[in-house]
């Protein structure tokens, strides 16, 4: 059976973007043996405020300040 990661690892991934108000997507890649694979992020601030992340990637720790 395949083992669980026990760390958070950030791959590559690029700039955060703001597509809309309140709308925010990150390109990214899923490396594996096989290949590198693209994902996209997208994170949404809902109107009381709270937040929904489709797709969750691990961001540099500069980028991570963008989804708070």
């Amino acid at each position: 059976m395949t083992k669980f990661n026990e760390e958070w690892t950030v791959g590559p991934h690029g700039d955060v973007e703001e597509i809309a108000e309140g709308v925010l997507s990150v390109p990214g890649e899923i490396v594996m043996p096989l290949g590198r694979f693209p994902r996209r992020m997208t994170v949404v601030r809902q109107k009381d405020q709270t937040t929904v992340i489709w797709s969750a990637i691990a961001l540099a720790e500069p980028d991570m300040a963008c989804c708070q």
